[in-house]
């Protein structure tokens, strides 16, 4: 008797055991689940907000006070605020003698160095689409060291607001996060934003300015214009359409490569392209008088783009510049395309325009809806330039080079390049997002719809085809475009 209530306690007993273990076991999962689904998706989202996105973008500027929302990746939890020369009681910090800037309505457009940092700012956003409204965020793009192999040290903002007296708020410690991680370049400049949190009892007015700086309260020696900040009116009605291109180099003479680009993207329904202007070494006096002219008919921005040759970096800081021309967007276009001087995201649909190709994939894809696509990839195909054309007429390399491969190569994303809607793209890279808001998704498009038309001068190469034949095509697409390029050519040229 006594054997078998041994016997019982001690199964009882393992029982309680195999049950402990089980739930151990469970909870271990379930962390390792979420641990994984964590990094799948952070590189391509940001922390998803509770209220849809598109009331965010309707009512942008609106909810300052709403609290529906939370983004905990992006801003710091530190925070203090106080009028520079007066004493912060939560941190006893104590600010003297710090000189405030005079409000002013242009920005530098110039690299300037934080103090005692690997770090260059450059521009400075005010963000409330990618943030939630108790808590907003003056987003500032800067090149920097990275912190996996620099001790970079602590940095802070101080916003510049426009009072009856001008008075700086420290914000606490800033998130220095990088976007674009260079692993193989220990000492390069890479992308970098630097998050300067306002909190809700800050914003009645908007900060006009803001200073990075190693310490709350030391003297500035950068300035930064916060742009994207709304005014009397409110945010403004957008355009459709907007074209990033990297910055220009190589001293580009030539105004008829130049106007073609402009020209087509004009006729896919670009209204804004922006350009990054290194000077000589961007272009020669011929194409500036022609980039003066569509500057002063409100379709080209030109952003000088001069920073220390000093510095580190790859292309010219072509990962800066992009991510500068996404915030620089976000108010003024719905979609921002992003290209090279030889490229083209050439519709292919009957209307040879944007906007018909948007509506045509939202009529043949019923599984993604619309508004929950952050990104369109356009794929890519090579072609080969024809230099043995010989005419009088100008050389529109759209005109006169048709070959080339039959199908996309390589497929897929690998060099393809992105049309982003601009509420959906938190980070950009060159040829995909780095990282779309929660809840967007990108959408590959179908060859037939749409290509990415990548216009080469050297020979055309197909690493990705592995032995398999490649069929080469001729493909006269762009003729659609002929008139409009020779007739906006003659004019320019009568007019010049």
């Amino acid at each position: 008797m006594h054997d078998v209530k041994r016997s019982w306690v001690r199964l009882k007993r393992s029982k309680c055991a195999y049950l402990v273990l089980a739930i151990i076991g469970i909870i271990i999962g379930k962390l390792i689940i979420s641990y994984f689904r964590f990094n799948k998706s952070s590189r391509y989202n940001v922390e998803p907000l509770n209220v849809s996105d598109q009331f965010i973008w309707e009512n942008i500027g609106k909810l300052a006070t709403d609290e529906r929302a939370q983004l905990k990746k992006v801003t710091s939890d530190k925070y203090i605020q106080g009028h520079v020369g007066l004493h912060v009681p939560s941190t006893g910090i104590t600010c003297n003698g710090i000189s405030s800037p005079s409000h002013w309505d242009d920005e530098s457009r110039t690299f300037q160095n934080v103090s005692d940092r690997p770090i260059y700012v450059f521009s400075a956003f005010l963000d409330h689409a990618l943030n939630n409204f108790n808590s907003s965020v003056v987003r500032v793009v800067a090149a920097g060291q990275q912190r996996m192999f620099h001790n970079i040290g602590p940095i802070h903002c101080i916003l510049w607001y426009d009072d009856k007296a001008t008075f700086g708020v420290p914000t606490g410690e800033a998130n220095y996060e990088v976007v674009y991680k260079s692993i193989g370049e220990r000492d390069m400049y890479t992308v970098h934003f630097i998050n300067c949190p306002i909190k809700r009892r800050s914003m009645s007015k908007h900060p006009f300015a803001v200073s990075v700086v190693p310490s709350p309260c030391q003297q500035p020696d950068n300035y930064l214009t916060v742009l994207n900040v709304p005014d009397d009116r409110g945010y403004q009605e957008r355009e459709d359409f907007g074209v990033c291109v990297s910055p220009l180099y190589n001293h580009v003479n030539d105004i008829v490569p130049m106007l073609e680009f402009i020209e087509i993207h004009k006729a896919l329904g670009a209204t804004r392209i922006t350009f990054y202007d290194m000077g000589q070494v961007s272009m020669g006096e011929h194409v500036r008088e022609l980039m003066d002219h569509y500057v002063s008919l409100g379709i080209v921005e030109l952003v000088p783009w001069v920073y220390p040759r000093s510095l580190d970096v790859s292309y010219f800081m072509q990962r800066v510049a992009l991510n500068d021309c996404l915030y620089r967007n976000k108010l003024q276009v719905k979609y921002l395309a992003v290209n090279d001087l030889d490229e083209f995201m050439v519709s292919r649909t009957s209307d040879y325009n944007w906007k018909f190709l948007l509506n045509t994939i939202e009529k043949q894809d019923h599984k993604t809806p619309k508004e929950n696509i952050g990104a369109y990839l356009f794929q890519h195909v090579y072609f080969g330039r024809n230099r043995a054309v010989q005419s009088k007429e100008p050389f529109f390399m759209t005109q006169t080079s048709f070959k080339r491969p039959s199908e996309p190569l390589p497929p897929g994303k690998i060099r393809c390049k992105a049309m982003y809607k601009v509420e959906a793209a938190y980070s950009i890279d060159i040829h995909f997002p780095y990282k779309l808001w929660a809840g967007y998704t990108e959408r590959i498009i179908d060859p037939k719809l749409a290509l990415l038309h990548h216009y080469r001068i050297g020979p055309m190469n197909f690493p990705s085809a592995k032995g398999k034949h490649i069929d080469i095509v001729e493909d006269k697409t762009m003729t659609a475009f002929a008139n409009k390029i020779k007739s906006a050519f003659d004019d320019y040229k009568q007019s010049n």
